[in-house]
This record gives structure tokens, C-alpha cells and sequence, in this order.
């Protein structure tokens, strides 16, 4: 199943983690991505100000890849990491 999105087609996305505050709820999702214009990306997070700059970067699922760039939230970085390092996640082949 394929979910379409503005800035791109997700093929098979599963959640990967929720984060919840008084005010907000994060829903952190993984699926590939074959195709993708970044610059049709909406919604709240990029139009909220002081949310910060989302960049989009293409990134090996290795520990080593991952200890290499600044991922942020710090929260989503950690789960992502033991994900990988529990073999939870692999990188396509």
C-alpha cells in the first residue's frame, strides 16, 4: 500500500514512534521513499516559527551514519539508534 504525500509517494510507512506533550503530539513514521520534491513539503512544521529548519539528507541505517549527523529531536535519534543496533531496521539493499 502507498500513502501519497505532497512532497513525495511513502511506500508501506509504520509508525516508529509517538511523542506527546501537553499541547502537542508527534508521530514519527518510516517507509520508503522513491520519488520526492522537497519543496512541496506543508503542514505545522513548516510553517510554525522557531521550529526550526527541516532538511532533508539521505542517510545509511548504520550505527556509524547515524553517530554522524545531528538528528533532532534528540528523543527520535535515540529510538532510531537502538532500533538499528537492535536489528530492528536495515538498510535497503
Amino acid at each position: 500500500m502507498a500513502g501519497v504525500v505532497d512532497a513525495g509517494l511513502a511506500q508501506e510507512p509504520r509508525l516508529l514512534h509517538s511523542s506527546e506533550t501537553d499541547d502537542e503530539r508527534q508521530d514519527f513514521y518510516l517507509a520508503t521513499i522513491d520519488k520526492w520534491n522537497f519543496e512541496n513539503r506543508t503542514g505545522p512544521e513548516f510553517s510554525q516559527e522557531g521550529r526550526g529548519e527541516y532538511i532533508l539528507e539521505e542517510v545509511p541505517l548504520t550505527p556509524e551514519a547515524l553517530n554522524a549527523v545531528n538528528l533532532l529531536p534528540q528523543e527520535i535519534a535515540a529510538v532510531l539508534r537502538e532500533a538499528v543496533e537492535h536489528g530492528e531496521l536495515f538498510a535497503a539493499k
